[in-house]
């Protein structure tokens, strides 16, 4: 495992037995054009011979095309699922950067539905990995909570035509247009969707963000399945020590998910916000005590399952207002923590009182013995 950094770009390399896995983010310079940003990128990918298999972009809605033109110019045809999403920085900049993962070493299968690809699946000697992308309802004049369950089917529609199901899931990301006005009808459509795919005992990790995309839907998804090839790979809920069940207020995801191997564990951990054991609100209108539970929070599942902050290989970092993040700039230089594979951006939480919400992937080998 190596973690290299360099100014606007932050790259975790992992090397397993039939794979090798990047994990990159990438933010523009201040005033470097967005070519140029994607041309740091593309050195990387060419120098590992590394292929792209799921790509995530925050940036201004305004600022897609030139972002996306930029960088198919700079890397060829996007035969991956690229996600963009309204998530501008907190720099006053277009566009916030991107998170990525790379694959070498390993056959990497698209995934195309209505003409464009969604997803790509790739085998890493334990499990076979899914990632989809921007999966967007249709019926875009139907009701809020009709198109996230048209998302939803759609993500068991896509599983099935790559012979996984629905409880291969092991973390979804869910950006909703005003998430505030409808999140309590998401939740409701979540959890019937779950119980009626038989996905109960073990509920993915989730993110459910405010994020507008491009083509106006309600609701845009990223989704990660896994599905095991070998005995030793495992897949568990981890517990958050310091929060309730998430389903104890009607949301239908696990705080965190692992997955384990001989070699490797994967610690996917949700969207984190400032919420107390009875899963209420918690330090109302003031941003820097909700980013320090917050980050108490994280370290406590962290801490239960072996890891630390150091072992992060991506992280974004949503605020309410652009003006706070000033807040978390100042925790991590307190913790040590200025290299960081961190996206910063302005998104709306699922409560309006919320200012904060962080979530983070985690690489970490396993000690053998």
């Amino acid at each position: 495992m190596s973690h290299e950094y360099a100014p606007g770009l932050d790259l975790t390399v992992w090397s397993g037995q039939s794979v090798r896995e990047l994990h990159l983010t990438v933010r523009p310079l201040p005033g470097e054009p967005p070519g140029d940003t994607w041309g740091r990128l593309a050195c990387v990918l060419r120098t590992h011979a590394a292929a792209v298999v799921r790509q995530e972009i925050f940036g201004r809605l305004q600022a897609r095309a030139q972002v996306l033109d930029a960088l198919s110019r700079q890397m060829g045809p996007l035969t991956w699922p690229v996600t963009y999403i309204e998530g501008a920085p907190c720099t006053g900049q277009d566009w916030a950067g991107t998170h990525l993962v790379a694959v070498a070493q390993a056959q990497v299968q698209s995934i195309q539905w209505a003409g464009r690809v969604v997803g790509r699946a790739y085998e890493d000697g334990w499990a076979r990995h899914i990632l989809l992308g921007d999966l967007l309802p249709q019926n875009l004049q139907a009701p809020k909570p009709d198109q996230a369950l048209e998302c939803f089917r759609h993500v068991v529609q896509r599983l099935q035509a790559t012979n996984s199901q629905p409880r291969d899931l092991v973390r979804t990301w869910l950006f909703l247009d005003d998430i505030v006005s409808w999140y309590d009808a998401f939740n409701r459509v979540r959890t019937a969707f779950y119980q009626d795919c038989g996905v109960t005992d073990r509920l993915p990790a989730s993110t459910g963000i405010g994020g507008r995309n491009a083509a106006g839907a309600a609701v845009c998804a990223v989704v990660w399945a896994a599905q095991p090839r070998a005995g030793a790979f495992s897949v568990r809920a981890v517990p958050s020590p310091r929060q309730c069940d998430a389903t104890c207020y009607g949301s239908a995801f696990s705080r965190a998910i692992e997955l384990r191997t001989p070699e490797l564990s994967r610690l996917l951990i949700s969207g984190t916000a400032s919420i107390d054991p009875a899963g209420r609100t918690a330090h109302v209108g003031n941003a820097m005590a909700q980013i320090e539970l917050t980050m108490e929070v994280v370290a406590a599942i962290l801490k239960a399952c072996g890891a630390d902050f150091a072992d992060a290989s991506r992280l974004t970092a949503y605020f309410k207002r652009p003006e706070d993040c000033r807040w978390f700039e100042l925790w991590r230089a307190k913790a040590g923590l200025e290299h960081w594979p961190v996206l910063c951006l302005v998104a709306d939480v699922c409560r309006d009182e919320l200012l904060f919400e962080v979530e983070l992937d985690v690489l970490r080998l396993v000690k053998s013995g």
